[in-house]
């Protein structure tokens, strides 16, 4: 079984390249030879056992796999959404495509055949169900979407051994909460309508220094002007060059707080306590969640929406957010 090797190509934001680890970890598990092609995760590659590296530029991408006899790929990768409707299915024709959300049923296809004469009859065993997994992950809206890799990994490819964790191995020198005041606060994420606000950031970073923890934050370096300016100095605003320097940075905390993005996601994976912050109490258990660790999500009650706009971030206050923190390090 060891001699099949399959490529794996997930979305490339960071928190689908996070909860994508599952299926990659399962499959290596299960005695193939895994590469994940993900701009992210490859920077944490030697924290697993399965290799993975850096999305090629799209002009190389099809040389590059015709080198594995089996590729998994997410089909709404811009590389696949670029193509015309007739190259899209073509391209479903060599590559299996699955998907977090709705799957286009023209991407539906047996591989069965096609895989048998480049195998072999008796290599069938090792892909029979492979050949079948085009379908969406997305089984139970109500569970998290590692619950629903998890899932997948079970009853399409019918894996023999199956787990929720992602293979991540810490290296050793890294002390698990060695800054056991530090608090990280992501205030952005990839949606505006998602964030908290940067006064409401402030007012909670100002309430968790006021009870002796250490508040700082953490954006992207395309924000850090934004961020300098509006902290004034007020709070650290380390800069991570990588997402490995960051990981290590967030797995020495005590916990993360952030609104749904990738970083509590990162998060999540090592262990470290998240409090997700969501734009209304009815998302409590949405599916895009972190699924591993000690985790919790808070909301606001009321929202209203105004001229196409919805607003909810000043029926959130820092006081409920700082209470649902201390309600989630209580766990610890």
């Amino acid at each position: 079984m060891k001699d099949l090797k399959i490529a794996f190509i997930p979305l490339q934001r960071l928190g689908d390249g996070v909860i994508s680890l599952v299926l990659a970890n399962n499959l290596q598990e299960n005695g193939y030879q895994v590469t994940m092609y993900h701009s992210f995760m490859c920077q944490l590659n030697d924290w697993f056992d399965f290799d993975i590296k850096a999305y090629p530029e799209h002009n190389a991408l099809e040389a590059i796999l015709s080198d594995y006899e089996v590729v998994l790929m997410d089909m709404c990768m811009p590389f696949v959404l670029s193509q015309t409707q007739a190259q899209q299915e073509n391209l479903s024709r060599k590559y299996i495509f699955y998907a977090v959300g709705n799957l286009n049923d023209e991407f539906v296809y047996d591989h069965t055949e096609r895989l048998t004469k480049r195998l072999g009859k008796d290599s069938e065993v090792l892909f029979s169900a492979l050949a079948k997994s085009c379908r969406t992950i997305k089984f139970d809206k109500s569970n998290s979407m590692v619950d629903n890799m998890t899932q997948y990994c079970q009853q399409v490819l019918q894996l023999k051994t199956v787990s929720n964790q992602a293979g991540i191995k810490i290296p050793d020198e890294l002390e698990f909460s060695k800054y056991n005041k530090r608090v990280v606060l992501a205030p952005t994420s990839s949606l505006e309508k998602k964030n908290w606000g940067s006064k409401n950031f402030i007012a909670l970073a100002r309430l968790l220094k006021s009870k002796a923890y250490e508040p700082v934050f953490a954006v992207a370096p395309d924000e850090r002007a934004y961020w300098e300016e509006v902290l004034n100095d007020e709070f650290d605003l380390p800069e991570f060059t990588s997402i490995k320097i960051y990981s290590e940075y967030l797995y020495e905390s005590l916990a993360f707080i952030g609104n749904d993005s990738g970083g509590g996601h990162v998060a999540s994976l090592m262990g470290v306590p998240v409090l997700t912050i969501v734009t209304s109490a009815r998302k409590l258990n949405f599916k895009w969640r972190p699924g591993w660790g000690n985790n919790t999500v808070v909301g606001p009650r009321f929202t209203f929406k105004w001229m196409g706009k919805r607003y909810w971030q000043a029926f959130l206050s820092s006081k409920k957010v700082f209470h649902e923190f201390k309600r989630l390090i209580a766990k610890m």
